[in-house]
């Protein structure tokens, strides 16, 4: 099992996320632990892993009292917990930008371990996805228990809701995060030191995304666009779905009957995200053609653009969610491309190709 711990337009290159992935090792010792290392998980999976407590968390006063009989009286809890941040428009007094964060929780699923005092019930199947296994590690004996730290540990289910939207680690808003909490209760009735005690682990989620379709519509495949110049703008491509890492093909084409003076092509590869009325976007990637004063009544050239292959989320259709507080969530992406003028008058033109991100197999 693996160790885990108005429109906007971000960063040209998508962030590595995998610098901010959890640690195994937490404060105090605390160690959490899950089947993927990198923390990716697809929606309607589930999360398998363990957790290692210190008994130094627990209350020692009383050493006649066995680790086992605290053990008894004592839970657990494992939270799934997913957070959207996004702006809002609101009175223009209230702050420089007339805009305000809000905090919408999308999940929250709480599980309860019952930590056990028989080391043979260790390999004991789960019977749910809620209760789970546990035993105590004696690393030393009560003569050493100063150098030697006693753990307990267990052992977790958590089960993805299906319908979750992505995760969304932009610097900007809005963004989606999503993570597991352990917590130990800290009320009259825990053996836990003090008061509630809390520790994350951040994880990235994402649906599969839509099926590929037996067949493509072609219509699909091919955008165009004119000017009051009579430039003609085509985009083609081959195929409309792809998976993460993947090259997408584009051909470019224009029709020039007026011989006007192209100065360049831009083409982009965006990622478009709704939360509630917060729309963001993302380049993924450009690629330019420059023609400086090229007049010719014709051209077509051939690129492509690739697909970010780390933790990229697949599309996602418009979703209502929230637990409290219900907003909408989307993830899509396309291709844009536009072709500029050069001169007096000059009217640039934009084509636009949707395309699907998928991780379902062919």
């Amino acid at each position: 099992m693996g160790n885990t711990n108005s429109n906007k337009i971000l960063s040209s290159s998508i962030n590595d996320i995998t610098s901010n992935l959890q640690s195994t090792v937490i404060n105090d010792c605390v160690r959490i632990s899950t089947d993927h290392p990198d923390g990716f998980y697809f929606s309607g999976s589930s999360i398998i892993g363990t957790v290692e407590i210190p008994n130094t968390l627990m209350n020692t006063n009383n050493r006649a009292i066995s680790c086992v009989n605290k053990l008894n009286r004592t839970k657990l809890l494992i939270e799934l917990v997913g957070n959207a941040v996004y702006s809002a428009e609101v009175d223009t007094g209230a702050d420089s930008d007339g805009h305000a964060l809000h905090d919408v929780n999308v999940c929250r699923r709480q599980y309860m371990v019952v930590l056990e005092s028989n080391q043979q019930e260790e390999e004991t199947n789960l019977d749910t996805t809620i209760e789970n296994c546990t035993s105590i590690i004696n690393n030393g004996n009560d003569n050493n228990h100063d150098s030697v730290q006693q753990m307990i540990t267990g052992k977790f289910t958590v089960d993805i809701p299906d319908y979750l939207p992505p995760s969304l680690n932009q610097q900007n808003y809005p963004h989606i995060v999503y993570y597991l909490e352990l917590i130990l209760l800290g009320n009259s009735g825990s053996n836990w030191r003090g008061t509630d005690l809390r520790y994350q682990i951040p994880l990235i989620i994402s649906s599969l995304g839509p099926r590929i379709p037996s067949v493509i519509d072609r219509n699909d495949l091919f955008r165009s666009n004119v000017n009051r110049h009579d430039i003609q703008v085509s985009v083609n491509l081959t195929y409309s779905y792809f998976h993460p890492g993947d090259s997408i093909p584009i051909r470019v084409a224009y029709k020039n009957p007026q011989r006007r003076h192209i100065r360049s092509i831009n083409l982009q590869l965006m990622q478009y995200f709704l939360v509630a009325n917060d729309i963001g976007e993302k380049c993924l990637e450009g690629k330019e053609w420059i023609f400086d004063t090229d007049a010719n009544t014709s051209w077509s050239g051939n690129e492509q653009l690739h697909l970010p292959d780390n933790y990229t989320p697949a599309s996602y259709l418009k979703t209502t969610v929230g637990t409290t507080t219900l907003i909408q969530c989307e993830v899509g992406y396309h291709i844009v491309v536009v072709l500029k003028e050069k001169g007096l008058l000059s009217e640039d033109i934009r084509v636009i190709v949707p395309i699907e991100v998928t991780y379902q197999k062919s």
